[in-house]
């Protein structure tokens, strides 16, 4: 949390994705690597311990805070929980194994997993400006009008920038960001659910341009679906209603028009359906750089920028200096 939300899912955080195409399933297995070091805590000490090495008090505390808590979680409860199931009933080592996977070990690898799928609808899209800074409002996404959006869980953008408006003051502060939201075609989505719009970025929902041939990996899995269904169809194993589910599911996976023409307000009005397709597609595949050259020459030398930033005055202090390089290209 106190990562995330200073750096807002730029450089140097733990969430960091914008090395990475949020159209492609390899790279999804990247980031999926990424959230588990993040889940099981090293991911965020190995940070602190880097960001804290000039002295930073606040770095050390949040370090020693996290490493406690990864001992109590990774060594203190299981022994205790092993403990009781061995010496309070007859346990045996594969009902106790079974007992830990279920609540300790198969939750972290769903909720690995749901944080990483979801975090490319969150973060899906990125646009710099002339000043090579992040857009706030196009890196961040919106969703309105959602079924599932009791409490404002659809508005990433508050979420990370306006984090003292509350879910109620919504509306009003949205009204506030229309102007925002034009100038930069922020990435505003409606009628659509977070699962969704992740599923239809990363399944590569879009030609290139109406009417282009669709994505070869979207049409090889679609084709081997229709073909299976086809041949339990002809076994009277399922029934048409099938092919027919799944001939639609094919032909929706074959576009970015879905996202341009059912979801996605251009607030500044003046993009076509085609302008939108393009764009949308230009964002969820531009990277500030590519993995290796983050993950082995960037984020090493971290600290070592923001002390340059420093020394050449540009930022006044260390933190500053994170907190403009997670937000500049």
């Amino acid at each position: 949390m106190f990562l995330h939300h200073h750096l807002n899912g730029g450089k140097g955080d733990t969430f960091y994705q914008f090395d990475l195409d949020r159209t492609s399933l390899n790279d999804l297995f990247l980031f999926l690597f990424r959230i588990f070091d993040h889940m099981i805590g090293t991911g965020s000490l190995r940070a602190f311990k880097i960001l804290g090495q000039d002295g930073s008090r606040i770095f050390a505390e949040n370090h020693d805070i996290l490493w406690r808590g990864m001992f109590w979680y990774w060594v203190t409860v299981p022994t205790f929980i092993i403990s009781v199931l061995v010496f309070a009933g007859n346990c045996g080592v594969g009902q106790i194994a079974w007992f830990m996977w279920f609540v300790y070990l198969q939750p972290l690898f769903g909720m690995t997993f749901f944080l990483a799928f979801m975090n490319f609808a969150l973060h899906g899209f990125v646009e710099f400006g002339p000043e090579n800074e992040h857009i706030a409002c196009v890196n961040s996404t919106l969703i309105v009008e959602g079924e599932d959006d009791s409490f404002g869980e659809d508005d990433h953008m508050a979420h990370h920038y306006y984090g003292n408006v509350t879910h109620r003051d919504l509306p009003k502060h949205h009204e506030t960001q229309k102007e925002e939201w034009a100038r930069h075609v922020g990435s505003v989505f409606r009628c659509l659910a977070i699962p969704e719009l992740a599923a239809l970025i990363l399944l590569q929902v879009a030609a290139d341009a109406p009417g282009a041939p669709p994505n070869p990996a979207i049409r090889t899995w679609c084709a081997f679906g229709l073909r299976c269904c086809l041949e339990f169809k002809q076994t009277n194993t399922w029934g048409p209603s099938v092919t027919s589910f799944l001939t639609v599911v094919g032909r929706l996976l074959q576009k970015w028009e879905l996202l341009a023409e059912k979801h996605f307000i251009d607030h500044s009005g003046k993009l076509s359906k085609c302008e939108i397709v393009a764009l949308l597609k230009e964002r969820a595949v531009r990277k500030e750089m590519s993995y290796e050259e983050y993950e082995f020459e960037y984020l090493p030398k971290f600290r070592d920028h923001a002390m340059a930033l420093v020394s050449s005055g540009k930022c006044a202090n260390v933190m500053a200096a994170y907190k403009y390089l997670a937000h500049h290209k």
